[in-house]
Formats: structure tokens, sequence, C-alpha cells
């Protein structure tokens, strides 16, 4: 013979069963969760940053073919981008280290500040690609030490 019992029980021993299982989970993996969640952070940072320095390299090249306005605030947005990410996220745990804190990276940001103006009057005054192009790579170098 076939037993029926009224779905009402059933729905309440699922629900315990849930809410127990949800509970201890989470207790017993909070600290793999966290150091999870750190490796990821770290992995996509550097993909991140990688990804940044490869779009500014194909700007570089956009830029020097085309040395316009619109192409110059592009790839100062793109540096831009670089710059914050690197601050934001990257050199919390480097300027630890560091015994006067951030004093060089706020000295490189200035540097690289004054690399962009110094270009944005090359192309105000049509001056030579060459210029240009040694310009960029002293802000390639300077983000590169931010990086690195």
């Amino acid at each position: 013979m076939i037993e029926i019992t009224g779905t009402r029980g059933k729905k309440d021993e699922q629900e315990k069963i849930s809410k127990k299982g949800k509970l201890s989970s989470v207790r017993r993996g909070s600290k793999s969760f966290s150091a999870e969640l750190h490796k990821m952070m770290a992995q996509e940072f550097e993909g991140t940053i990688e990804e940044l320095l490869e779009n500014l390299k194909d700007q570089e090249k956009r830029f020097l073919d085309q040395q316009t306005e619109y192409e110059m605030n592009r790839y100062k947005a793109l540096i831009q981008k670089i710059i914050k990410s690197v601050l934001d996220e990257g050199l919390q745990e480097k300027t630890m280290k560091r015994k006067k804190k951030n004093w060089g990276d706020f000295v490189i940001i200035e540097k690289i500040n004054d690399k962009i103006l110094a270009i944005t009057d090359a192309i105000t005054k049509h001056n030579k690609a060459f210029d240009l192009l040694k310009t960029m790579e002293e802000i390639r170098g300077l983000i590169l030490d931010l990086v690195y």
C-alpha cells in the first residue's frame, strides 16, 4: 500500500535541511573564500594592467599616424586609466614597503603629467613625430616604473 504524506511536512524538512547546509558551509569556507577571492583579484589586476599597457601601445601607434586632438585625448584618457588602476589597486601593498610612503609615486605621476603636457604642446605647435615618440617612450617608462 502507498502512504500519502502531507506536502507541508516535506517542505518544512527541506527548509531545515537547506538552512542547515548554508550556515555550516559559510562557517567552514570563509577563510578559503577570502584567500580565493584575493588570488582571483590579483590575477584580474595583472591581466588588466597588461591589457591596458597593450592598449597604450596600440594607441601610441594610432596617435603617431594621426596627430589629432581626438587621438591625443584618447591617449590621455588611457594613461589616466592606467595611473588610476595602479594607484587604486596595485600600489597598496608595494607602498607599505617604502620608507617615504607614497612620495616616489607622486613624483612619477607628476613627471607623467608633465610629459603629457609636452605632447599636447607638440601637437598644437605641429612638432616632429620623433619628439612625440620620444616623449611617449618616456611616459611608458614612467608607467612601467609605477607598475613594476
